[in-house]
């Protein structure tokens, strides 16, 4: 998604992201998924520098791992390159969340799931005739954690997960 529909899509939930830029809070970068590549083959810095040392970050949100994922011929191409991606975030040293796209029906494990630390599906599933949003965490290493999947909305004031109610 551009910045300019992610910047407008969000501010109907009064989320100001063009103010937290401002503030330096914030940083939303535009890149397609070849300068990814280049950037997690330390072909560049500059990201790094931006995005760690001049703004501090301690969080970085990659979306989406699933159109990076397409630059790659075969399996091993694309496995040892989402290697080298999560070796390089972790060497910022900042908390990352890669996104990714997958359908509900089919989805099977990535070698991606495998390589990460934690996995947290995020799921917009029908219930009685209508749409509902849940959270389940899938994968948490070092932590106990619930398998149970959890309501949540989105909301003007951010994202509400609701513990004690039932998806289903």
């Amino acid at each position: 998604e551009k910045k300019e529909n992610l910047i407008k899509n969000l501010s109907r939930f009064n989320w100001d992201l063009e103010k937290l830029e401002k503030e330096k809070k914030l940083l939303i970068v535009d890149l397609n998924p070849k300068d990814i590549k280049n950037v997690a083959t330390k072909k560049s810095f500059g990201l790094k520098y931006e995005v760690v040392k001049d703004l501090k970050a301690k969080r970085i949100v990659f979306d989406s791992v699933s159109a990076y994922s397409l630059l790659f011929k075969d399996e091993l191409e694309n496995r040892e390159a989402n290697m080298n991606l999560l070796e390089m975030l972790r060497q910022w040293n900042c908390t990352s969340m890669l996104v990714a796209e997958y359908g509900i029906e089919d989805h099977k494990a990535s070698a991606l799931e495998f390589e990460t630390d934690s996995t947290i599906y995020l799921y917009n599933m029908k219930k009685d005739g209508a749409r509902t949003r849940a959270l389940e965490i899938f994968k948490m290493r070092g932590t106990e954690h619930t398998a149970k999947m959890f309501p949540l909305q989105i909301t003007d004031k951010g994202i509400t997960i609701y513990p004690d109610q039932s998806v289903f």
